[in-house]
């Protein structure tokens, strides 16, 4: 491994703008995701952490702007310039990604047979380690139908860290997973960024208690524009309300108990009532 390969890997963000079409999304923000960190990427459903994470990962060309990553300007480089810095990048996907054609052993080493001329018995002691890694070294001759959605996350982050790259990008690990299997994730998370520590993991997420697990960092993103760029001591210690509110659950159950709703007229809700009981024989 090379002395560029262990150094960490800041991503910058400058005036950057993101959208689709004509529509923007995230407009001109400028931000730095720090290097050998857990940053966690939040914010409200269609506030932009998906735009930006496919963004990130060079799926999308921005709309206008700069993404920095170590010291590549991403979408200023030649396109073999660009595929190869893509490459360095792993990514785990919400479902994993997995191809139902293939065990786990082969999904993980696809990289390494597209992209090497390793010989067969390293890349199956490489693929091996990576299973072990996220506990799925029994499983590496299962196939993704076989697998929990658990297992089929742990086994996607397994094949994104098979290149040992530098950047690490998740887009809601913990999404559709009970809370011991997102305990677990987050474990894992935690794990692999011990053991490599000059990697950088960003991680986007709406999952408040893991949040509070793994961040180092914490973007909020809100209203087309970056809310909250700063450390997790930071945002624990913030005043501001907005950011307040967005952790705190029970604050918005309370305010949304107490809000006023429409209400039916009596003489509807007995029209509703006897039409009802006429449908489904209640009379």
């Amino acid at each position: 491994m090379t002395a560029e390969q262990k150094k960490s890997w800041e991503i910058r963000l400058e005036d950057l703008t993101l959208g689709y079409e004509d529509k923007v999304v995230l407009n001109k923000i400028n931000a730095s995701i720090p290097g050998g960190k857990i940053s966690v990427i939040l914010g409200s459903s269609g506030g932009g952490k998906s735009t930006l994470l496919r963004h990130l990962v060079g799926l999308r060309r921005p709309m206008s702007g700069k993404i920095i990553l170590d010291k590549y300007d991403m979408f200023a480089m030649p396109d073999k310039e660009f595929r190869a810095l893509r490459r360095r990048m792993g990514m785990l996907f919400q479902d994993g990604a997995l191809l139902g054609s293939m065990n786990l052993a082969d999904n993980v080493a696809l990289p390494l047979r597209e992209h090497t001329s390793l010989p067969e018995e390293v890349i199956r002691e490489v693929v091996l380690y990576n299973l072990d890694l996220v506990g799925l070294a029994q499983a590496a001759d299962y196939y993704p139908n076989e697998l929990s959605g658990g297992m089929r996350k742990r086994a996607g982050l397994a094949r994104a860290m098979v290149a040992a790259p530098p950047i690490l990008l998740c887009d809601e690990p913990t999404s559709g997973l009970d809370p011991i299997n997102s305990g677990q994730m987050d474990a894992l998370l935690l794990n692999l960024k011990e053991q490599n520590p000059d990697m950088t993991i960003v991680v986007v997420s709406h999952d408040i208690e893991s949040l509070f697990t793994i961040a180092d960092h914490v973007m909020i993103l809100h209203g087309g524009g970056i809310a909250f760029n700063g450390t997790l001591e930071e945002l624990k210690n913030t005043q501001d309300q907005f950011l307040k509110r967005f952790l705190d659950r029970e604050t918005i159950y309370e305010e949304s108990r107490k809000e006023e709703h429409r209400s039916l007229r009596p003489e509807t809700q007995e029209e509703v009532r006897n039409a009802l009981d006429k449908w489904l024989g209640r009379n």
